[in-house]
């Protein structure tokens, strides 16, 4: 599916890579042997709670969408996962989110996250450890560098 993980930190599957699995769900089902495919299946109720309600517009369906992620992910093998806090999230304050404000969208930071990661690209040319008397002229260097790109 031309997915690849981080090659730094926790080294998931991040952004776009996250996506595209998500969005090639039933392709991954049908690749996965029998004892994995409610991961799969649970991957593409998750993907249909994304599409409800983490854009900016929010689907008439959400909370049954929530819901159908829920009895997915509670079919898990017991010992693979455990309910961690995203996935408490997911299922008691996002519903209550939307109901109060819509979709959540217009909220999100991934705009922000998106302009970092882009960021660092430009940052790894100037680089200076922390500390050294040209890190701040150089941190301006790339600063400037990225946003004249970008204008």
């Amino acid at each position: 599916m031309n997915v690849t993980r981080e090659l730094h930190g926790s080294k998931e599957f991040n952004g776009e890579n996250v996506v595209k699995l998500m969005n090639n769900a039933d392709s991954l089902i049908a690749e996965l042997p029998s004892d994995l495919k409610q991961f799969g299946r649970t991957l593409k109720k998750f993907n249909a709670v994304r599409l409800a309600c983490f854009g900016q517009t929010l689907d008439d369906d959400y909370q049954k969408k929530i819901d159908a992620f829920e009895a997915a992910f509670k079919k898990l093998p017991k010992d693979s996962l455990n309910q961690f806090p995203k996935f408490h999230v997911v299922i008691n304050h996002v519903p209550q989110f939307c109901a109060r404000y819509g979709p959540l969208g217009p909220y999100s930071e991934q705009t922000f996250e998106s302009v970092h990661y882009e960021f660092l690209k430009t940052w790894k040319r100037f680089l200076r450890p922390k500390g050294t008397s040209d890190y701040a002229v150089q941190l301006k260097k790339a600063v400037v560098d990225f946003n004249t790109l970008r204008i």
